[in-house]
């Protein structure tokens, strides 16, 4: 298992240009200088080295890093259906559902991993409501859990309200039902339609583009060139309120 040593050197009151890490490029509208610096409050308040503190910085690469993903995938898979479209051949259509599984699995991933993050930085300050001493409370820690530990430890708070929003979101709800089926099921087929003119007639040639759903069970979704494209946008504004209420909670409790 790979490890990491940690060795933390005090800052020159010079220092903070210097140290300042190239950051990742990630979406438009993600707050990440906002969501660096909340991390930077609430490694502040554990030992370093410590489980807290890389669960912290564990959490907050896991947002960064799963959004990255999240916003590659919708580009490959919007790049593929503009030059292959939405029947290509074999080898294509693999990398295409390979492209969607990989996005709405990032994209959930990125929303768990904030709340991880967010889990072990209320631990800071009411061990009690955020238990993290053994590895089944570890485990155990996912968006419910999260929320309902906030709700218990600071009910009115920002960043409670923005938890109980997020778990009560229809887009989040669909995402959830979309990636177990992906991840427990099957990978899914396609319903393809063609448009014909009516009364029938073969000199008028069918439309260059026609609607194709994705058979995810009852939900078939249509798959297009914004199929990918605006979800993420959901998920960026989602995370980006996220990240705000985070900041509101580290200026009132750290």
């Amino acid at each position: 298992m790979e490890s990491t040593r940690w060795i933390h050197r005090p800052r020159r009151a010079d220092s903070d240009k210097t140290m300042t890490p190239t950051r990742l490029a990630l979406p438009a509208g993600f707050p990440d200088n906002v969501f660096e610096a909340i991390k930077d409050t609430f490694v502040q308040a554990v030992t370093i080295p410590s489980a807290g503190f890389e669960n912290i910085a564990g959490g907050h690469n896991g947002v960064r890093y799963r959004l990255r993903a999240c916003s590659d995938y919708s580009q490959e898979f919007a790049d593929s259906l503009q030059r292959y479209g939405d029947a290509p051949p074999l080898e294509e259509r693999y990398r295409q559902e390979k492209q969607l599984f990989g996005f709405f699995v990032s994209g959930l991933s990125a929303l768990e991993s904030f709340c991880f993050f967010m889990f072990f930085a209320g631990a800071t300050r009411n061990a009690a409501a955020f238990q993290t001493g053994s590895p089944k409370q570890i485990r155990n820690i996912c968006r419910v859990t999260t929320q309902a530990a906030y709700t218990a430890a600071f009910p009115g708070d920002a960043i409670t309200r923005a938890l109980i929003s997020l778990n009560a979101s229809p887009w989040v709800a669909e995402w959830d039902a979309w990636r177990n089926i992906l991840i427990h099921r099957i990978a899914p087929g396609r319903v393809f339609s063609a448009a014909f003119s009516e009364p029938f007639d073969p000199k008028i040639p069918l439309p260059q583009e026609h609607q194709t759903s994705w058979n995810l069970g009852l939900s078939k979704p249509a798959l297009g060139s914004t199929f990918t494209s605006t979800r993420l946008s959901l998920l960026v504004d989602e995370l980006s309120g996220l990240v705000l209420a985070a900041e509101q909670f580290a200026k009132d409790h750290f």
